[in-house]
């Protein structure tokens, strides 16, 4: 599973199943968070530069999709 995919309709994914995705990862890092556990999620530096609130650009696109970027 990738985080947002261009579109969802190509990769036959309803836009249910991509929010209970999104709020499954959400869960597993909360739990892991509230009981100090370290998960090795390796998610590329587009998702962390998101969740940290930082400016994502096109290497971090580039990174992940070289035809999206």
């Amino acid at each position: 599973y990738l985080l947002n995919p261009p579109d969802y309709r190509a990769h036959g994914m309803m836009p249910e199943l991509r929010l209970s995705l999104f709020h499954h990862l959400g869960r597993l890092m909360g739990v892991a968070t509230r009981h100090r556990i370290l998960v090795p999620l390796s998610l590329p530096t587009l998702v962390w530069r998101a969740v940290a609130g930082m400016a994502v650009g096109r290497a971090e696109l580039q990174a992940v999709d070289k035809l999206m970027a």
